[in-house]
């Protein structure tokens, strides 16, 4: 009985939810995404040269895999891999 009126109580709840969702949920979006891209740049600042080219070198492996169709397992196989060399 209790499962019932809570499923009640949350369907009838629903588009309020989104109503006060909507005016809130871009900003606290946005400042998530550009805090986050602060992070990283402050980091990269503080990082040493063979961090940055490690960056850079998985950057390059993960964009090679977005955009061929490949399954996550070769992925993960080809980076291990190019860990070992």
């Amino acid at each position: 009985m209790t499962a019932g009126a809570t499923g009640i109580l949350s369907s009838t709840m629903k588009p309020v939810d989104k109503e006060v969702q909507q005016p809130f949920g871009v900003s606290v979006q946005t400042y998530i995404i550009a805090s986050r891209i602060a992070q990283g740049h402050e980091e990269w600042l503080q990082s040493s040269e063979a961090e940055k080219d490690d960056v850079v070198a998985e950057r390059k492996t993960l964009q090679k895999y977005l955009k061929k169709r490949h399954t996550p397992d070769e992925m993960v196989r080809d980076v291990t891999e190019e860990d070992e060399v």
